[in-house]
C-alpha cells in the first residue's frame, strides 16, 4: 500500500493537471522558479479584486485569473514534488480564490481542502486556519450551513492559537455568518463583536471593513423584529447601530478608494433607513388602534356584544339554515389559489 504522503501527493498532482489542462500546458512554464509563478499569479488576483472594489467590474480581467490559475498550477506541482508544504497551502489557497470568485464552490471548496491538508503536514497553523476559513466561507455561500459552521468552528479554535489577528478575524467573519443564516442572532452579535475586536488589530485594512459591514446585518435583523412585536424602541435603537457600523464601513471604504465598495455601503445605509420608514409607519397603525374605544371600553356601547346577542337563561340557541351553508364560492377559490396557505402541504395520513 502508498503511504498517506504519496496519497496526497497523488491527489494533488491530479487536480493541478486537470485544471492546467483546462487552459494552457503546465510545459510552458518548465524552468520557471515556482515562487516566482506563485507571485505573479497573486498580483494578477489582488489586481482583479483591487478593481472589482473599485468600479465593480469583474469580467474584463477574467483573463488574468485564468492564466493566474495555470500558474498557479505548474507552481503547485511543483511544490508538491518537493514537499514544501507551508508554501503549497498558499497556493493552493490562492487558486481556490479563483473558483471561489467565480462561484464554482466545489472547485473552491476542494482546493481549499487540499490547503488545509498541505498546512497540516508543513504544521502551518495559521495557514490551516486560512484554508478552513475560506473553505467554510464557500460552503456557506453554497448553502451548506451545516459543514460551514463545523469548518468555523475548527478555524476559530486552530486560530485562537496564534498572534495572527487577520486569520482570528476571518474565522469570526464565518462563524458569524454562519450564526446569521441560522438566525441566531444573539450568538452571531457576540461572534461579530469579537470580529470588530480582532480586526482593528488586523494589518489588512479591508478585514475592518467586512467587520463592521457583518456587524450591521445583525443590527439590520434585529430592527426587523418590529415585522412582528410591537415595541419599537428597540428596533430604532438597532437600526442606529446598524447605520453606525455602515457609516464606519465607508468611511473605510472611501480611504482606501474603493468606490465599488462605498456605493454598495451607500445603497445598505438607504436599506436602514426604508425599514426605519417601514417601522415608523407600523408605529402610527399601531398608536391609531390602540386609541380605538373597542379596545379601550368605557361604557357599554363601546363594546362590540351585546344583550341581542345573549341567549335567555337555560335555552339554547338553535342554528339558522344560513350558519350551516357551504363556503361560499370567494372561500373555494382561496382555499385552491396558491396564496393559500394550505397550498404545499400534505396530510400526515397521506
Amino acid at each position: 500500500m502508498s503511504s498517506p504522503s504519496k496519497q496526497f501527493k497523488a491527489a494533488v498532482f491530479g487536480t493541478m493537471t486537470l485544471i492546467a489542462s483546462l487552459t494552457i500546458g503546465v510545459s510552458s512554464f518548465v524552468g520557471d522558479d515556482p515562487f516566482t509563478l506563485q507571485q505573479r499569479a497573486i498580483q494578477r488576483i489582488d489586481g482583479y479584486v483591487d478593481r472589482f472594489r473599485k468600479t465593480g467590474d469583474r469580467a474584463s480581467l477574467l483573463i488574468d485569473l485564468r492564466q493566474a490559475d495555470v500558474e498557479l498550477a505548474a507552481s503547485n506541482r511543483i511544490l508538491t514534488a518537493r514537499g514544501d508544504w507551508s508554501a503549497l497551502a498558499l497556493g493552493l489557497i490562492k487558486q481556490g480564490h479563483i473558483y471561489r470568485m467565480q462561484s464554482q464552490w466545489p472547485n473552491a471548496i476542494t482546493l481549499y481542502q487540499e490547503a488545509e491538508e498541505a498546512a497540516k503536514r508543513g504544521r502551518d497553523v495559521v495557514r490551516q486556519a486560512e484554508a478552513l476559513a475560506w473553505k467554510g466561507l464557500a460552503e456557506s455561500s453554497r448553502r451548506n450551513v451545516g459543514q460551514a459552521l463545523a469548518d468555523a468552528s475548527q478555524t476559530l479554535r486552530l486560530a485562537e492559537t496564534t498572534d495572527d489577528k487577520d486569520v482570528l478575524a476571518r474565522a469570526l467573519d464565518v462563524l458569524g455568518t454562519v450564526q446569521i443564516a441560522q438566525r441566531d442572532l444573539a450568538g452571531a452579535s457576540d461572534t461579530l463583536n469579537r470580529e470588530v475586536a480582532a480586526a482593528s488589530q488586523a494589518k489588512d485594512p479591508i478585514v475592518l471593513y467586512y467587520a463592521y459591514f457583518n456587524r450591521s446585518d445583525v443590527y439590520l435583523k434585529s430592527g426587523e423584529r418590529c415585522d412582528f412585536q410591537r415595541s419599537f424602541e428597540p428596533c430604532y435603537q438597532a437600526l442606529d447601530r446598524a447605520r453606525a457600523d455602515l457609516q464606519q464601513a465607508l468611511g473605510i471604504a472611501r480611504k482606501l478608494d474603493y468606490a465599488a465598495l462605498a456605493r454598495q455601503t451607500e445603497e445598505f445605509i438607504s436599506n436602514v433607513e426604508g425599514r426605519r420608514a417601514l417601522i415608523k409607519s407600523q408605529e402610527k397603525v399601531h398608536q391609531s388602534v390602540q386609541k380605538t374605544d373597542v379596545f379601550h371600553p368605557k361604557k357599554p356601547s363601546d363594546v362590540l356584544v351585546t344583550e341581542k346577542y345573549i341567549a335567555p337563561r337555560g335555552e339554547i340557541p338553535r342554528c339558522s339554515p344560513s350558519s350551516i351553508r357551504p363556503p361560499s364560492t370567494w372561500g373555494s377559490r382561496l382555499a385552491a389559489s396558491p396564496m393559500s396557505p394550505r397550498q404545499g402541504t400534505s396530510s400526515s395520513k397521506g
